[in-house]
């Protein structure tokens, strides 16, 4: 049981104005979407703004149904990086989370901060008690060790590694995915961020020969489309 931070007493939910659970909401989305994307936690997550990112519905005409079927994926765009090089990046998975993020962050502010709106500038995981700014890493850190060992025996060690598990796991589950699901490694490099060279030194020891569907099962470039339809995580 995750107990106040502030206070040491008690579980988080009875936390002042439901800090904690706001907390406990977040990491858990701010985990998923780690996972989804392999943003550097604390350099690229922790700093992505709502602008930062846009949904584009990159749907299929289906012949069967005789429609267009409506596939709503997140691009994000990180500006301020480890290396300086920015780049876009197209997700799967991400949009759901956002979206259900954005709803539970909307319902935590409704009710105790109902004068404070979200902008399109704030940090997507900022702290509302804080005028939107970054939560202490520290904090990712502590919610973290204390998942690990709530998981006991049932998280199994990495095959090629003895070290213990962290937040940046999230992101090596990305890299490491990609490879296995056969996509190239300079396409694996340019979407995670890395140099080829650090991609062939860490991810080589993967099977890189296994053919699977691309990571969002579609074409990003769709011939014969005449416009793209995107929006925005802030609309209502």
């Amino acid at each position: 049981m995750i107990k106040n931070r502030e206070t040491g007493r008690g579980p988080a939910k009875y936390s002042v104005k439901g800090k904690g659970v706001y907390f406990n909401q977040l990491f858990y989305r701010w985990c998923l979407i780690c996972k989804n994307s392999g943003l550097r936690p604390n350099i690229e997550l922790n700093k992505l703004r709502w602008c930062d990112i846009k949904r584009e519905n990159v749907g299929r005409w289906s012949k069967s149904k005789g429609k267009t079927e409506d596939k709503w994926i997140a691009i994000i765009y990180i500006k301020d990086t480890k290396t300086g090089k920015q780049r876009a990046l197209p997700t799967n998975g991400v949009d759901s989370q956002l979206l259900e993020w954005r709803k539970e962050q909307k319902e935590y502010l409704s009710r105790y901060y109902p004068d404070q709106k979200i902008k399109d500038t704030d940090l997507i995981f900022g702290n509302p008690a804080n005028e939107m700014k970054q939560f202490p890493y520290s904090m990712f850190n502590t919610i973290w060790i204390r998942m690990i060992e709530l998981c006991g025996d049932e998280l199994k060690p990495y095959v090629f590694s003895d070290r213990n598990y962290t937040p940046y796991s999230l992101r090596s589950t990305f890299i490491c995915n990609l490879i296995l699901q056969g996509k190239d490694i300079y396409d694996v490099a340019k979407l995670a961020g890395h140099s080829i060279t650090v991609c062939e030194r860490y991810y080589a020891k993967l099977d890189m020969g296994r053919e699977s569907k691309a990571l969002t099962e579609i074409e990003y470039e769709i011939k014969g489309r005449k416009r793209t339809i995107i929006g925005s995580y802030l609309e209502d």
